[in-house]
């Protein structure tokens, strides 16, 4: 949902006013949820280090946040499994150092303490163990490289931004989604000084300023300076020097209604966005309020510009406003662009009455509309036309401003109320039940990325709950018919978070951990009835994967680690297929486990493999265009396969493509492909007829299962990552539905042979949320209840102001139901 006039709105505005100033600004962790941890904030400094045990002591020097008992911490670098292996004791001594400043973030996790230390560029996580803070036993665990998206500059600066965050005086930087895992240079050797010489401290910036955060230019979204900070002083050498200013004074003076609005505009932009919280609620806290503010004082400006173009005429001054060779190559020009910037929009396929480029039509209307008259005043004969072009110009601002206003505060009578649309009301169809049957809410902060699994009157979901350095995983177990919890497992705030989707087997729970930057995660096993831990499973990578069980045997994906087969009972391994990175879930049938691979951090070989189920041997490969991370559908003897360059978060940046590829289920030999202009992360539905998929493109796609032909396309305003639901209805298939859920949270059910819809919901407004996130696949569950039919979609989604930061999202369960009579 949105929350006001798009950056790139705002953005274009101010280029035709005046004169702008900008500043600066996958598992994300941004600064600002750091600071919020319930623990404690330490600058510290290493007092020794010792390579050859290998140790470190380190002592606080200053306690940022909290009351601790901790003051000296000796730490023993070991490290992990994943340290280990990866050799990181020896990288960490090379960038330790006595005298090393440190920032230390220390919270409690059941009973252990978890420590994230940073030092010029390095990430590294600490474990505590002990009965009192006083005696913790300290231990180094691993580095983390991809911390360094949450920053990466000088210890001095991060402790900058620790004291002004925590005393409200500054916002922290956010987070740099595009930073790869990395960590800060070794601590150079330095030539034997005299006794007594301190190392000198802090050590030089690991980036330029630029790169290592910068923290000295604004945080603030778009960092809009209000265009008066520019204007006033050209306004003033126009004044005091008018023989070397004297064309920018007659520009000023002819444009400045236009360039005061400039003004007013960028500063009620900044203000709103510094004051965003304190304003939700009010009227200048959504879109429409702000479109309309900025329409009221287009009008007042175009008011005032009419009345001073008046005065002019009567005062014989005319020929001041009249068009001049620059107003035509800044009008022309702009126009250009805005054709460009609109026929972009186009070839992509983009609406362009949906943000962002509803906003560049806003932008831009207004310059052609000037540009036309421009065109006219330059044909007439008449020395003082009836209204200059800066009153045309504002004229057209306040109406586009207000036809936005207008069409936002129509969206927004909408969000949150179903509609059913259904065509024929002689035809059965799909009605939506207005209200939510329960809705799961828990308190605290999260998300919930991990798709629901039905089983035996119960569901079971995955979630990543918390802030900051406390986030971890939980399961939970929820009663269908209310939406009670049942229980809830973390392994004491041990687990991970999740991604994983749960199946249920023979009364337990198969799950595994872990994100994209997560390692030595595991697959665990817990009591269905009782959420107790029955047995797990260590792997080296991260098991984003979601299991499946066949024949008492557990097959899934774990990232970098390939492909395990284990035994459902206890655990133990059966096969393993190594040296592929497999996030997507496997499919078994016919003996056989069908599954592609993706692109990890070591591995990167994209294929489509057929293994035997029994003994995981290979039975055909085939090379992939793009890495797949989507599940594979097997029907009528042959796969169906999405795939593409993109991931659940974002599109790939350059050339977004993906593709679902047709094969032969015995052979691998290639049927068909069809390519699409995105990323297609879902599972296809496919009957004897048609294949369905989503993509990330915001199109839902019919094509024909023979040949792969396109029947029809459905826009859903949004990317779709989760997969579509067909569903047959059980009295003959008269009435058949396909459920999509865009990413903003508009659930829609749709005619399967059309492409039309049934009725759709907005879950932003049933949540009383701005916006929403749905990655995961609802859960469905078809039922008759007194010669109707009932369908129960179970949609698990985050929720909140900022559902880019953990620590601002909800976790979400809710249970949507239509009826078909």
């Amino acid at each position: 949902m949105r929350q006001g006039p798009s950056p790139l709105s705002v953005l274009g505005l101010i280029l035709l006013f005046a004169i702008p100033s900008y500043g600066a600004h996958k598992k994300i962790l941004p600064l600002k949820d750091v600071l919020a941890i319930d623990g404690y904030i330490f600058a510290a400094k290493v007092e020794k280090v010792d390579p050859a045990k290998p140790a470190a002591v380190f002592v606080v020097t200053d306690t940022l946040k909290g009351k601790a008992k901790i003051a000296r911490i000796p730490i023993n670098l070991t490290g992990d499994t994943e340290a280990k292996r990866e050799q990181q004791t020896e990288k960490l001594l090379k960038r330790l150092a006595p005298d090393l400043a440190l920032i230390m973030f220390v919270t409690r996790q059941g009973d252990k303490y978890l420590g994230f230390v940073y030092t010029n560029g390095t990430w590294f996580q600490i474990i505590g163990q002990g009965e009192s803070e006083e005696s913790l036993r300290w231990s180094f665990a691993h580095l983390e490289p991809y911390l360094r998206r949450t920053f990466k500059g000088t210890t001095d600066e991060l402790r900058q931004i620790v004291v002004d965050g925590l005393a409200g005086k500054r916002e922290p930087p956010k987070p740099n989604e595009k930073e790869p895992p990395g960590i800060g240079p070794e601590i150079e050797e330095k030539p034997k000084q005299k006794p007594n010489t301190v190392r000198s401290n802090p050590l030089p910036s690991v980036d330029s300023p630029a790169q290592a955060g910068d923290y000295q230019s604004t945080n603030l979204p778009l960092a809009v300076i209000p265009t008066f900070v520019v204007i006033g002083p050209l306004a003033i050498l126009a004044t005091l020097f008018p023989a070397v200013f004297g064309g920018l004074a007659l520009l000023m003076r002819r444009w400045m209604v236009a360039l005061t609005l400039s003004s007013l505009l960028s500063t009620v932009y900044f203000l709103q966005k510094l004051f965003y919280n304190t304003l939700q609620g009010t009227w200048l806290g959504n879109s429409t309020g702000m479109w309309f503010t900025f329409g009221l004082l287009s009008v007042a400006a175009a008011l005032w510009a009419s009345r001073r173009y008046r005065r002019a005429v009567v005062n014989q001054e005319a020929d001041a406003w009249l068009p001049n060779k620059w107003d035509r190559i800044v009008l022309i020009g702009s126009s250009i662009v805005g054709v460009a910037a609109v026929g972009v929009a186009l070839y992509l396929g983009r609406a362009l009455f949906r943000a962002p480029w509803l906003d560049v039509l806003a932008t831009f209307a207004p310059v052609w509309v000037t540009s036309i008259a421009l065109v006219f005043y330059s044909s007439r004969a008449e020395a003082a036309p009836g209204s200059s072009l800066e009153s045309v110009f504002l004229w057209s601002v306040a109406i586009a401003c207000g036809l936005v206003a207008a069409l936002e505060a129509g969206r927004t009578e909408e969000r949150g109320r179903s509609r059913t649309v259904a065509a024929n009301l002689e035809i059965r169809s799909p009605r939506l039940i207005q209200q939510p049957v329960w809705k799961f809410e828990p308190s605290g902060s999260g998300m919930i990325l991990s798709s629901p699994c039905i089983a035996d009157g119960k569901i079971y979901v995955g979630a990543l709950v918390g802030a900051g350095f406390s986030q971890h995983g939980r399961v939970f177990c929820i009663d269908s018919e209310t939406g009670a919890e049942v229980w809830s497992f973390d392994d004491n705030k041990g687990l991970k978070g999740m991604f994983s989707s749960p199946c249920v087997w023979n009364g337990k729970v198969y799950f595994g951990e872990g994100f994209h930057e997560d390692r030595d995660c595991r697959v665990i096993c817990l009591n269905a009835k009782s959420g107790a831990k029955v047995w797990e499973k260590a792997t080296t990578s991260h098991t984003e994967s979601a299991p499946v069980v066949v024949d008492g045997k557990l097959y899934i994906g774990a990232g970098d680690d390939g492909l395990y087969c284990l035994n459902a009972e206890d655990g133990k391994q059966i096969w393993h297929v190594e040296n592929l990175h497999i996030d997507a879930n496997p499919v078994v049938q016919d003996g056989c486990v069908y599954v592609g691979s993706g692109v990890g951090d070591i591995h990167k070989t994209t294929v489509l493999l057929c293994l035997n189920a029994a003994d995981g041997k290979e039975k055909w490969r085939i090379p992939l265009e793009y890495p797949t991370f989507a599940t594979v559908n097997v029907f009528g003897g042959r796969l169906f396969v999405g795939m593409g360059n993109g991931n659940y978060s974002e599109s790939d940046p350059s050339n977004p493509r993906g593709l679902v590829l047709c094969v032969d289920a015995a052979s691998g030999k290639r049927v068909w492909q069809f390519d699409a202009r995105d990323a297609i992360l879902s599972k296809p539905a496919v009957d004897d007829a048609n294949v369905w998929f989503t993509c990330r493109d915001g199109l839902v796609y019919c094509v024909r299962r023979s040949d792969g032909r396109l029947r029809w396309k459905y826009d859903a305003k949004a990317p779709v990552v989760s997969s579509p639901i067909l569903v047959n209805d059980g009295d003959g298939a008269v009435v058949r539905s396909l459920y999509v859920a865009g990413s903003d949270g508009v659930l829609a059910c749709l005619d399967p042979d059309r492409g039309t819809p049934f009725w759709a919901m907005d879950l932003a407004g049933e949540s009383k949320q701005p916006k929403v996130l749905v990655d995961a696949t609802p859960a469905i569950l078809v039922r008759q209840v007194d010669g109707v039919e009932r369908r129960s979609l179970f949609v698990a989604f985050g929720a909140g102001q900022d559902i880019s930061q953990l620590s601002t999202s909800l976790p979400r369960l809710y249970r949507i139901e239509d009826e078909v009579k």
